[in-house]
């Protein structure tokens, strides 16, 4: 580590991004808790479809960061992906899940805020395990 002061970065990162595979299926336990009555197998598709919008929707904020010269961190395409997960959360849990506008704000508020315990929770166990094997 001393010859790279990087290389505890460059591992983190990496096995971030292969543990947030395991935010998939935390995500429709989420859902099949605060939607008790759909089973776990419809949440686990919705997550899948979610988290494939959320990957493609950060993307294409980058794309737009790269494309207007942005430096790293800064940029419209952090609020243009942010926004757009959003959005297309509240849609498509208001259309999967056939609730009233108010009700599918709420429930999104706290899936989302659960979710957002799983990930830091994620983060922080991800960087134990990499402090810990290098």
């Amino acid at each position: 580590m001393e010859k790279d002061p990087d290389r505890l970065n460059r591992i983190f990162t990496d096995r971030l991004a292969k543990s947030v595979i395991i935010l998939v299926p935390v995500f429709a336990l989420l859902l099949r808790a605060i939607f008790w009555r759909k089973s776990y197998i419809s949440g686990l598709v919705f997550s899948l479809h979610s988290h494939s919008f959320a990957f493609l929707a950060i993307l294409a904020g980058l794309a737009l960061n790269l494309g207007l010269g942005a430096a790293e961190g800064e940029g419209p395409g952090n609020a243009f992906g942010t926004a757009a997960i959003m959005v297309y959360t509240f849609l498509a849990m208001r259309r999967v899940y056939a609730n009233g506008r108010l009700l599918t704000i709420a429930k999104m508020f706290v899936l989302l805020l659960f979710y957002l315990v799983a990930l830091i929770l994620t983060m922080i166990l991800t960087l134990a395990v990499t402090a810990a094997t290098i």
